[in-house]
């Protein structure tokens, strides 16, 4: 992945001095996870490039079937479109297979939007629980996942978040800072998301007598 592409080095650095700054008034802990994708929708690609290539095969056995006959060879036009055919189409399905590896914003033709949303909470769920987002004393780690080709921001936490929190309020809240920054640069929707997160953790969660950092403040990237 190429972080640049999500979020700069001064990016990074004003993330996560911010999660800082909150965990000072709030026993939640805040971490922020980046993907370039959340998915490569192999099955939606290979789809995708089966459709261009059956499309685009009977125009491409004619020419060829015509090239060949210039080479001399016995079979009628006919007979050389049929021989051809499967040969081209496998090429073709090559071809495209490729270039949508290549260029992914061609998914968005076949990849739906609730498609995408499923696969960035599916991924979201990977990666709270791959970096133990649910290993904390008081159960309150939050994280915050941003995923850029899908365009979405998920957030997910932990059981001492939800007593009083609950995941659609959490979401809504996220859904709406991020369709007002949506123009802008990722690094200023996720600051504007953990603006908006710290007065709900520190009226819900207010900061302990100890308050240990239990989970890294650096935005991840996975």
């Amino acid at each position: 992945m190429n972080k640049q592409k999500i979020l700069t080095a001064d990016d990074c650095a004003a993330i996560e001095a911010r999660i800082t700054a909150l965990e000072t008034k709030t026993s939640g802990e805040v971490v922020v996870a980046v993907a370039e994708r959340s998915s490569y929708y192999r099955s939606s690609a290979l789809l995708l490039a089966v459709i261009a290539a059956g499309m685009l095969t009977p125009l491409c056995t004619v020419p060829t079937a015509s090239f060949l006959q210039g080479l001399g060879l016995w079979a009628s036009p006919a007979q050389l479109q049929t021989i051809v055919y499967v040969p081209v189409f496998f090429i073709l399905l090559a071809a495209f297979r490729w270039l949508v590896g290549r260029m992914p914003f061609l998914l968005n033709v076949i990849v739906s939007d609730r498609k995408k949303q499923d696969k960035v909470s599916e991924r979201a769920q990977q990666v709270f629980f791959g970096h133990r987002l649910f290993d904390t004393a008081g159960k309150t780690g939050v994280l915050i996942y941003l995923s850029r080709f899908e365009r979405s921001v998920h957030i997910l936490a932990d059981a001492g978040i939800y007593a009083k929190l609950g995941q659609d309020e959490l979401q809504a809240m996220v859904d709406k800072v991020v369709a007002g920054v949506r123009s802008r640069s990722a690094a200023q929707g996720i600051l504007a998301v953990l603006d908006k997160l710290e007065p709900m953790l520190a009226e819900g969660f207010p900061k302990p007598d100890k308050n240990p950092d239990e989970l890294p403040n650096a935005v991840i990237f996975c």
